[in-house]
């Protein structure tokens, strides 16, 4: 129906979240959805505070990718104990 009317979902994950917080889980949310052409947010940010290994956007069709926010994360606060207040902007931290 969305797509009917010119409107396009994309899945989110979420680092923190405690179902759906990898990149992975993610994929395999879309696939098992029966949606076709399922379309996956990227967020470095999330993919970092879940543990995504950034390896796994290689294997993503550009197809499956709806939109890649661009956040970048500083070296501390560690992992753990970053937060989304911790956001700074591409270039100034360390994403790969």
């Amino acid at each position: 129906i969305a797509r009917s009317i010119g409107v396009e979902p994309y899945l989110e994950f979420w680092g923190r979240a405690q179902k759906l917080s990898r990149l992975s889980e993610a994929v395999y949310v879309a696939m098992e959805s029966g949606v076709q052409n399922a379309k996956i947010l990227l967020d470095p940010f999330h993919m970092y505070t879940g543990g995504s290994a950034t390896g796994w956007i290689g294997s993503l069709s550009g197809d499956s990718i709806g939109i890649v926010h661009v956040n970048d994360y500083p070296v501390e606060p560690s992992r753990d104990l970053i937060a989304d207040s911790h956001r700074v902007f591409p270039g100034e931290g360390i994403a790969p």
